[in-house]
């Protein structure tokens, strides 16, 4: 089957910023989707991201459905997530983090299954301005006795999987946000009362 690739118009304005949508390519059977969001975080603060594998109509069930999330150099998972994932460092390559998430759900025709979660930045790696990307990959198997598997260094195992999807978001790191307070100026007033006095002559 032949990639087919689609892509997801959504630009969404949050509390942390703005979020980028992946483009997606499918292959294998089913022909699994798969979607990410990832904010564009304020300097020093956290980010959320968030995945979503579906099957389109007509399609047969996917079985043990399994994430695989690169992260470069610099950013770390921070928790969030309803499902624990398996963290490896220095993987695939020295400095980035695979994140796995094994066999969290099954999936049929019409139905959708994500993960959320958070990640942090080094404010030593990464300046105001400057960018950061992260992959996605999401696996399913025809056969329920199979779940996805992963070497090591959190690369999918070919031959454990027959539907699979991939995607990819760029985040920005945002100005750092600065509150200002002043002293409340409290305005004073006077009442000055007069007296009128009268004299009985």
């Amino acid at each position: 089957m032949k990639p087919v690739t689609r892509f997801v118009a959504l630009c969404a304005v949050f509390g942390i910023g703005l979020f980028t949508v992946s483009t997606a390519q499918a292959a294998g059977t089913p022909d699994l989707a798969l979607s990410a969001n990832a904010s564009s975080p304020l300097y020093g603060e956290t980010g959320t991201v968030s995945m979503t594998a579906s099957l389109p109509a007509g399609e047969p069930k996917g079985y043990n459905l399994s994430f695989r999330v690169v992260l470069p150099a610099g950013i770390s998972y921070a928790g969030g997530a309803a499902f624990a994932p398996q963290v490896i460092n220095n993987a695939p390559t020295s400095g980035k983090t695979t994140l796995i998430f094994s066999n969290i759900s099954d999936l049929v025709a019409n139905s959708k299954q994500g993960v959320d979660f958070n990640v942090t930045h080094a404010p030593a790696n990464y300046e105001v301005g400057q960018t950061y990307g992260i992959s996605y990959e999401a696996f399913v198997n025809t056969d329920p006795r199979i779940v996805p598997a992963f070497d090591g260094s959190g690369v999918a195992t070919p031959a454990s999987s027959t539907g699979n999807a991939s995607a990819s978001t760029t985040s920005t790191i945002k100005a750092i946000k600065i509150t200002k307070s002043s002293p409340a100026v409290k305005a004073r007033s006077s009442v000055v009362s007069t007296t009128t006095r009268r004299s009985t002559r």
